[in-house]
């Protein structure tokens, strides 16, 4: 719209150009003309004061011009008279081209105020979704912080079941040796059948190692419910990271 309304002014800035010419040319002819009235006027009235008898000639289209030509002859010009019809011709004319103009220069104004209130409701809505991506960024990163957080605090109790597992594994180790130890003693005892504080010694093992493995057993129970929650935990934690 603005390219048109450029071309449209040029347009007009030419056709104003062409017709300032033309009234230049105008103008210059008024100029050319103004002193050859005032020549005739002068001759007449020269000839009125001499008090001539001689009547005045009849008046033609003919005008006397003086022009000085340091010491030349002065030659006759015959000019015709300006036309009216003319000069409203050019005054109608450049009437009706400063008005094209001026509705041009509105018109790119207009366009000009409606550009610039586009441009800032752009920049406008541009910003505004600037910040709303920017408040989702940093929701983004303390949940993204709130998830490793909480992914480390798993892997560091994992890492505690891990060890306690280890431990309970040895501690059966090392009881089910004494336990075979235990049983070979109470082979020998049986066989000893007067070693009665051996036997009561093997039946008090027995119930420890007994209550041993009932401990364990818990232990490792509680353990696989632990493991069971934290691999659904996760599980869930890449679901909600999305």
């Amino acid at each position: 719209m603005i390219l048109l309304a450029s071309n449209h002014f040029v347009r007009h800035y030419s056709i104003l150009n062409l017709v300032g010419s033309s009234a230049s040319d105008y103008g210059s002819y008024h100029h050319v003309q103004q002193p050859t009235k005032m020549t005739s006027s002068t001759v007449s009235s020269g000839t009125h004061s001499s008090g001539s008898q001689l009547s005045s000639p009849p008046s033609t289209n003919k005008v006397i011009t003086t022009y000085p030509t340091s010491g030349r002859v002065s030659a006759l010009h015959v000019t015709p008279s300006p036309s009216d019809s003319g000069i409203v011709d050019y005054e109608t004319l450049i009437r009706d081209k400063e008005n094209e103009l001026r509705v041009v220069r509105n018109t790119m104004e207009q366009n000009e105020e409606i550009i610039v209130k586009v441009y800032q409701e752009k920049e406008r809505a541009w910003k505004e979704e600037l910040e709303h991506l920017r408040s989702r960024l940093s929701a983004s990163e303390k949940g993204e912080n709130a998830l490793r957080a909480q992914l480390a605090g798993c892997q560091k109790q994992t890492d505690t079941m891990s060890r306690t597992i280890d431990g309970l594994r040895d501690e059966k180790t090392g009881l089910l040796r004494k336990v075979g130890a235990w049983n070979l003693e109470g082979l020998l005892s049986n066989v000893d059948s007067s070693d009665v504080s051996l036997r009561s010694e093997v039946a008090s093992l027995r119930d420890e190692v007994a209550t041993l493995k009932e401990a364990l057993t818990a232990q490792m129970q509680v353990f696989t419910d632990e493991r069971k929650k934290w691999e659904r935990e996760v599980r869930v934690l890449p679901s909600v990271a999305s």
